[in-house]
């Protein structure tokens, strides 16, 4: 087992029941279903996908072939974050 996969296992199942209190994200995730979107953090050598299958996220580090992606090093991305919490 992977040092992230006790992570990457809280992230899927809170992102889930999340997605499962909201009928518009389930709904929007029928609709991106067999898409995937993977973040490579640099510099940590981390990269995480999340796989929209029907109503649901899997989150995994497969990667291989995803629909979207985007690389960047953690300040970028806690950058990022902070942008779009103060929006």
């Amino acid at each position: 087992m992977s040092a992230v996969a006790p992570f990457l296992s809280f992230a899927e199942r809170e992102l889930n029941r999340l997605v499962g209190e909201s009928t518009a994200a389930r709904e929007l995730l029928g609709r991106l279903s067999g898409t995937s979107f993977a973040v490579h953090v640099e510099g940590v050598g981390v990269t995480v996908a999340l796989h929209a299958e029907s109503e649901k996220l899997r989150v995994g580090t497969d990667a291989e072939g995803a629909t979207a992606s985007l690389r960047a090093t953690p300040l970028d991305l806690d950058r990022k974050s902070t942008r779009l919490n103060s929006s």
